[in-house]
């Protein structure tokens, strides 16, 4: 478009997404209240509190660089980033609850076994027949 000899671009300008040191301290309260709430719905004797939920939150996004274009962007990963937290603990404490002291043995090894104590039965079975056949019978 050409408006007094010059070109107008009808693109918007070029914004770079902000960084998380310029983000995070304006949302910190918002995503106090979203950990706040997220936990009210998790199990009684939940003990991760919702100040230690935002900053496990924010080290994982430390750690995937810039991927937010603006401030709600930025909200909605951190959020969801709060949901995978609590997702992973609830796992593990399931898993804890159902196999955490156990040993895992493989298959092949509890097959090994089941297939030794087998001819070992067998073994002991056939020794006795032959004992009983020995015996006199009355």
């Amino acid at each position: 478009m050409m408006r007094g000899g010059s070109a107008i671009s009808m693109s918007p300008p070029e914004r770079h997404p902000p960084s998380l040191d310029e983000v995070a301290p304006r949302v910190y309260e918002e995503l106090r209240r979203l950990a706040a709430a997220y936990i009210r719905h998790e199990h009684p004797g939940q003990t991760l509190q919702p100040t230690a939920l935002v900053h496990e939150a924010y080290l994982r996004l430390v750690g995937a660089g810039t991927p937010w274009t603006d401030h709600r962007h930025f909200v909605g990963i951190a959020a969801r980033s709060m949901r995978q937290i609590l997702v992973e603990r609830a796992r593990a404490r399931g898993a804890q609850k159902r196999w955490g002291g156990l040993d895992r043995v493989s298959l092949n090894e509890t097959l090994q076994a089941a297939v030794r104590k087998t001819r070992c039965f067998r073994r002991w079975t056939r020794r006795w027949r032959v004992w009983k056949r020995s015996i006199p019978s009355r």
